[in-house]
């Protein structure tokens, strides 16, 4: 399969074989609109094994190809191997020796989080919102996309978009209910993937 196992962690390999055998092949007309973008495409060479290989994409890598059919911002843009990015992972997680100076210092910054409840509450909320935010812009894009190839938005998914977007612009909407949102939009948008990967296969 042109070694396409290269570029996945074993998990990542289980959920492509796993989308194949479900009848998911690769996105062909999807990844041709996003070369005639002429933006860079992140994870490029994965993306290329798996039409070689014939195999569907993961989440991650079509909402790449749509984000750069819409010119949306990327959701990952780095570039590399899966065994290349374990290797970056696996230095972020070596233990750093602290210095004494460096503890107290951190203990005084923990002290000053402790009396800014309010500052931390709102940029918790913030997150949140930009979260939903980043949700709904994307699964607009891609109901675009789709509706492009002739998969169109069903009316009650038309309707909890809506929803998302008044609790985004609600002021005193509350931090559970815009992750409630955000997480909805995340499921909404894989189903409306493999309905994407399911038409153009």
């Amino acid at each position: 399969m042109n070694n396409w196992q290269t570029f996945y962690s074993a998990s990542e390999q289980a959920i492509i074989l796993a989308k194949h055998q479900r009848g998911i092949g690769f996105p062909a007309e999807l990844y041709q609109r996003a070369l005639k973008a002429g933006k860079s495409i992140p994870r490029y060479q994965r993306i290329v094994a798996c039409q070689r290989a014939q195999l569907p994409l993961l989440t991650e890598d079509i909402q790449n190809l749509t984000a750069v059919i819409n010119h949306q911002p990327l959701s990952n843009p780095v570039s590399g191997s899966a065994k290349q990015h374990q290797r970056a992972k696996s230095k972020k997680q070596q233990p750093m020796t602290t210095r004494p100076h460096e503890k107290n210092w951190s203990k005084m910054r923990t002290k000053s989080k402790k009396q800014r409840p309010v500052n931390a509450n709102t940029d918790t909320k913030t997150s949140a919102k930009k979260q939903l935010q980043t949700m709904l812009k994307r699964y607009d894009g891609l109901v675009a996309s789709a509706e492009e190839i002739g998969v169109m938005q069903f009316e009650k998914h038309r309707r909890y978009r809506n929803r998302a977007f008044e609790v985004l612009n609600d002021p005193d909407a509350t931090m559970a209910a815009m992750h409630r949102q955000a997480n909805y939009l995340e499921g909404q948008i894989q189903r409306l993937e493999e309905r994407m990967q399911q038409r153009m296969f």
